[in-house]
């Protein structure tokens, strides 16, 4: 039975709200290891994003059975 796919869809989509830095007040000028803070959080969810998409494709994707092919 597969496992529903919305909760995975709304995790996607608030990492991608937080990375894209649309809510940051115009202007902040608060850093963080000499960068801006949005950036810093950006680049955060944008690793993030990554690092879900590389667990999807490891424990979601779907394997066909070598047996099937031959």
């Amino acid at each position: 039975m597969n496992k529903p796919v919305w909760p995975l869809v709304v995790t996607y989509l608030i990492g991608f709200a937080i990375a894209i830095p649309w809510y940051w007040p115009e202007g902040y000028r608060e850093t963080v290891l000499g960068l801006p803070r949005w950036v810093v959080v950006s680049i955060g969810a944008s690793v993030f994003i990554a690092a879900l998409t590389a667990w999807v494709m490891v424990r979601r994707w779907p394997v066909e059975d070598e047996e099937e092919e031959e």
